[in-house]
C-alpha cells in the first residue's frame, strides 16, 4: 500500500480549484455533482470549499486507509500533487503524520518526463518536438517543467 493510500492529508488540507472544462458536463471527466462554481471559468471540489476541509471524493480514515472515489476522473490539481513534496509533508504535519522522504533520484524533471512518457497532458508540462531547440534525448517529444507564474 502506498503512502497516499494510508494518508489522505492532502484531501483534507487544500482547496482544490480547477477549470470548468474538466467537468463531465463540459467534456471533461470530473463528475459535475462533486464540484461547486467559483467563478465563470473555475470550480472547486465539494468539501474543499469550507472548514474543516475534506474532499467529498475522499473515502476512509485519514492516516489509516483512504481512497479517492473518483481517482480515474480526478481533476488536474490532484493528478499533479506529488507524494513526498513539500506541500505533501506540510499537509501530513498538520494532521499529525510523519513526513515522507523523497525517493533517491527524485526530481521534478524525472516526474514530468514519466508523465509525458505515459501520454499525460496538462499544466506543468511543455512538449518539445525532437529536433527543436531545447529537445534532448531519444524520445520523439520531451517534457519539461515550465514556470506558470
Amino acid at each position: 500500500m502506498s503512502h497516499c493510500q494510508q494518508c489522505g492529508a492532502c484531501c483534507a488540507q487544500f482547496r482544490v480549484d480547477f477549470s470548468i472544462y474538466e467537468l463531465d458536463e463540459h467534456g471533461g471527466s470530473v463528475p459535475s455533482g462533486l464540484a461547486v462554481p467559483v467563478n465563470g471559468n473555475t470550480c472547486r471540489m465539494r468539501g474543499t470549499d469550507h472548514v474543516p476541509i475534506r474532499c467529498a471524493a475522499l473515502t476512509g480514515r485519514l492516516g489509516e486507509q483512504v481512497g479517492c472515489g473518483i481517482y480515474e476522473w480526478r481533476p488536474n490539481p490532484c493528478r499533479e500533487f506529488t507524494e513526498g513534496s513539500d506541500a505533501c509533508n506540510r499537509a501530513r504535519a498538520r494532521h499529525g503524520l510523519a513526513p515522507i522522504a523523497r525517493t533517491k533520484g527524485w526530481s521534478l524533471r524525472s516526474t514530468l518526463a514519466g508523465r509525458c512518457d505515459r501520454g499525460e497532458r496538462g499544466p506543468g508540462l511543455r512538449h518539445i518536438p525532437s529536433g527543436a531547440v531545447g529537445a534532448t534525448g531519444p524520445r520523439k517529444t520531451q517534457c519539461s517543467p515550465y514556470n506558470q507564474g
